[in-house]
């Protein structure tokens, strides 16, 4: 690898110049380049041996403070997935590498169609709870409701429902009811984009302003 870049961090790598030789073996690994100046710089990356994987890049400008993101999320995860261990791009150990001060837990219902059982949900859902809360804290942020004839019946959807206010109860964790706040099925059938349970842009929006108003009261 070569790095157009005037100050390099990467423990565990070797670095000669602007040469970073990461380590063999699996796992996953962070290298941090303080440039000179702010502005255009030159990344080259070349592949020596293996199958490594760019998880990703992150630019800051330290004189303008700012809040970062990362999405843990995966699309038709499920919380079994999500509190695995072991080399992976999205999971708990890669939850703990990146070291948050902040984990939202965005439940979703992909669990209650996927033959995972409410007491594995609760059991997962602790294991990432206790991760998260290694470095910072964490939210629960419940889904809304979803169609009860064609994608999740109301009974499952109530007993994940009880899991997961159970454990959050249990651990003393927040906790935010998108279904509470925004009502049943007949509600909300009319704000979601595929007539499942996932939002359109509108109610993404009215989530988010719900997430931020949840935050700011822990």
């Amino acid at each position: 690898m070569f790095y157009s870049a005037s100050d390099i961090t990467a423990p565990g790598c070797t670095i000669s110049g602007n040469n970073v030789t990461m380590p063999n073996g699996d796992g996953l690994s962070r290298i941090t380049i303080r440039t000179a100046s702010v502005g255009a710089h030159v990344l080259r990356m070349a592949q020596g041996s293996g199958v490594p994987l760019l998880r990703s890049i992150r630019g800051y400008n330290r004189a303008t403070p700012g809040i970062h993101f990362i999405n843990h999320g995966s699309g038709g995860a499920t919380s079994t997935n999500q509190a695995a261990v072991g080399n992976a791009r999205l999971n708990n150990d890669s939850l703990g590498f990146d070291a948050p001060d902040l984990t939202i837990i965005r439940l979703g219902l992909n669990d209650n169609n996927s033959g995972v059982t409410s007491t594995q949900f609760q059991a997962n859902l602790a294991a990432i709870i206790t991760k998260a809360r290694l470095t910072g804290d964490a939210l629960i942020v419940n889904s809304n409701a979803a169609n009860p004839t064609t994608f999740s019946s109301l009974a499952i959807q109530n007993e994940w429902r009880a899991a997961a206010l159970a454990t959050a109860v249990s651990m003393n964790v927040a906790y935010c009811d998108l279904r509470e706040a925004f009502g049943e099925w007949a509600t909300v059938a009319a704000r979601t984009a595929d007539n499942t349970v996932h939002p359109n842009r509108q109610f993404y929006a009215d989530i988010g302003a719900l997430q931020a108003a949840a935050i700011l009261a822990m």
